[in-house]
């Protein structure tokens, strides 16, 4: 829930870790859970550098860390839109361990299988970075977008640190 002991939380934890580069969730998702942590996640790395926000036993992380947000399930809104991107990641050399690691999420097939009658989400997951690759010239991608805000970092560290995997939005078509 977005409420303000689970806010501390994620708070604290930003502040022990001091990550430079955050991912969350789309602030627009087919479920409520995936925004409302995306919610916790924006609010939590703007605030983690706030002093007088107190979390026991660790201060103030000084940066605002640079905050993307993973496509939506389906690649669109809640009312169908499709979400577009500003950055792709060429995936297509680590689609097999993409594959087997939501194998692993064995909770959330079972929960697709009980709540939708769906057992395609392996299916749907490749459909999904098939789709993403298509606009961007490679076999799969996932899509980000950077959240550009007043006060959060305004360069793609991404673009940088990940040179030749990245592609933004003027690189690729729709």
């Amino acid at each position: 829930m977005y409420d303000k002991p689970t806010l501390m939380k994620v708070i604290e934890l930003l502040r022990r870790v001091r990550p430079a580069v955050v991912f969350a969730p789309s602030p627009q998702d087919y479920f409520a859970d995936h925004e409302i942590t995306s919610q916790l996640v924006r609010t939590a790395c703007f605030c983690c550098g706030i002093p007088n926000i107190v979390t026991p036993g660790v201060g103030p992380y000084k940066a605002v860390p640079h905050l993307y947000y993973a496509d939506p399930t389906g690649l669109v809104d809640i009312f169908g839109t499709e979400i577009i991107p500003s950055i792709y990641v060429d995936i297509s050399t680590v689609m097999q361990t993409k594959e087997k690691m939501l194998l692993c999420h064995r909770s959330q097939r079972d929960w697709l299988l009980a709540h939708h009658g769906m057992d395609q989400y392996i299916e749907s997951m490749k459909a999904y970075a098939a789709q993403r690759g298509a606009q961007c010239g490679v076999r799969y991608a996932e899509g980000l977008r950077q959240h550009l805000g007043q006060g959060y970092p305004q360069d793609n560290i991404l673009k940088t640190e990940l040179d030749g995997f990245i592609k933004d939005r003027s690189d690729c078509s729709r």
